[in-house]
Order: structure tokens, then C-alpha cells, then sequence
């Protein structure tokens, strides 16, 4: 993609890769979800390079940065975020992450306060109550299923399956995600399989701006009306928007209504003029 660069920079004993823009404005880091990489940030990524400096990094055992055998768990996710930030030297950036890449970022702005700006947190999976910590919910279940299946498939496989499961998408979203299914290295299911399911005590420490995107439960969205209102009530800095007619992938199912919401936010709590 001739907008972008690609490096990669040491992050706790680990290579990690990343795109980033090549023109100037305030630093945005965009956080992939399980089972995909930096690339399927591209549509979000154009819409916002001219404004900003775009990060894409691949998380551990995604895309193209190194796997380890273990180090997969909230603690993990966060320290390789924050280590992130740290090596390159960003100034408080935004991060706008998807699902456990939205999970990463909220818990990473608890724990470090002063290392980003404002968030904006895309369907992460997040359960109403602490109760159902031995229990994962049936969507976050199947997902889990279904990826370490997908991932014995041929390319040409999965994007037959995303044409059919995604008709919106374009041909190269479609082929980005095939990829990311392919790229995702099998230790990198852990992420899933220890999902911390207290999101509200970190929430609840949230001290910057902080927009939660939703979308619909019968299309694949995670978070319910219930957690949105419990969000709402942990996090005074937070705000709660519902697109309609997407599922979990809520910046590929109605690009244009997110790309509305992503905006506006920024506009108001992270300007690039």
C-alpha cells in the first residue's frame, strides 16, 4: 500500500510489525481483534491519513510480528501496547482498537493514564456480569471454533466463506480478513481462551475521552444493551453509540455511519488543526 511504510520495532524481547503513514499529525494507533492484522485497518486508515500519523501494528502472534509460546493474557496484551508507544516515542496518542484490540486499550489506559489521549472502542467482548466468569458466551465461543477450523483452510476457501458470510465487503476486505485467519499463529488462541472477564474495574478507571461503538447481537455484535448501560454508568468520561445493521465488524458493516461517529469524536477530542 503505497501510503504506508513498514518497520518493525522490539517490543518485550519480541519483533513487532507495523504500517505507518508517511505525513504528519498527531499520532493514531488503530488495534486489530483476534485473528487479524494491521491491514484490515486500511479502509479506517485512509479515511484518516491525511489528518493524522496512522499506526498499524500486528499484534503478537498476528500478521507479521513474531509468536510466542505463552504471554497471551490481558497483562500481556497491555504491555505490548504500552511498549509500543514507549519504543516509538508517541505522544499520547488516540487508539482506536476493535474487539480484544478494544479490550487491550481500555484496560492499557487504566493502567497507564498518561500514555494516550482518547480511545474509541469498537464491540469488544465484554460480558454484562462478573458471574459468568467460568462461562464464555456462546458468540465468543463459536468464534473461537471457528477460527482455529478456519485456520486449516486454504486461502481461496476462506474468501469464498467471507464472500458468502460478509456480501458487503469489498473484494480486498474480504481478502484481508482470509489472510489474517491464515497469518494468526495457533499459540495466539490463548487470547481467547483466557479472556479476563472483569472489563468493569479497568473501565472504571478510564480518565480520557472514550467513545464505545456497538452494533447489532443478532448480526454477531457483542456487546449488549446491558453492557452499554453498565459502561456507561462505570465510565463518566464515556459515551455509547448503537449502529444499526452491523454486526461485530461495525467499521466493515456500515463503514459509512462509523466513519460518521469516528470523526465527529475526533474532532472533538483530538483535533488535528
Amino acid at each position: 500500500m503505497g501510503s504506508f511504510q513498514s518497520h518493525d520495532v522490539l517490543v518485550n524481547n519480541i519483533k513487532i510489525h507495523y504500517q505507518v503513514t508517511s505525513g504528519k499529525g498527531p499520532p493514531l494507533i488503530l488495534v486489530h481483534g483476534f485473528s487479524s492484522f494491521g491491514s484490515s485497518w486500511y479502509p479506517t486508515a485512509h479515511l484518516l491519513k491525511n489528518n493524522y500519523q496512522i499506526y498499524l501494528p500486528d499484534n503478537r502472534g498476528h500478521g507479521y510480528s513474531d509468536a510466542t509460546e505463552t504471554e497471551y493474557g490481558p497483562t500481556d496484551r497491555v504491555s505490548d501496547l504500552a511498549g509500543f508507544i514507549h519504543k516509538l516515542n508517541l505522544n499520547k496518542p488516540c487508539i482506536v482498537g476493535h474487539s480484544l484490540g478494544a479490550d487491550t486499550a481500555a484496560r492499557m489506559a487504566a493502567e497507564y493514564p498518561d500514555l494516550t489521549e482518547c480511545l474509541v472502542l469498537i464491540d469488544p467482548p465484554w460480558l454484562e456480569s462478573n458471574e459468568s466468569s467460568n462461562q464464555m458466551p456462546a458468540q465468543i465461543e463459536k468464534t473461537r471454533l471457528e477460527i482455529r477450523h478456519r485456520m486449516t483452510l486454504p486461502l481461496k476457501i476462506l474468501i469464498l466463506l467471507g464472500k458468502n458470510e460478509h456480501p458487503s465487503w469489498t473484494e480486498e476486505e474480504i481478502h484481508t480478513w482470509a489472510l489474517g485467519k491464515k497469518l494468526v499463529n495457533p499459540h495466539a488462541l490463548q487470547s481467547i481462551d483466557i479472556l479476563d472477564p472483569d472489563w468493569q474495574s479497568p473501565v472504571s478507571l478510564i480518565g480520557v475521552p472514550t467513545l464505545l461503538i456497538t452494533g447489532d447481537l443478532n448480526l454477531g455484535g457483542l456487546v449488549s444493551p446491558e453492557v452499554s448501560a453498565l459502561f456507561d454508568s462505570l465510565c463518566p468520561v464515556g459515551e455509547v453509540v448503537r449502529i444499526s445493521n452491523a454486526g461485530h465488524s461495525i467499521q466493515m458493516d456500515q463503514f459509512h455511519q462509523f466513519s460518521n461517529y469516528l470523526t465527529h469524536f475526533l474532532r472533538k477530542y483530538y483535533p488535528w488543526f
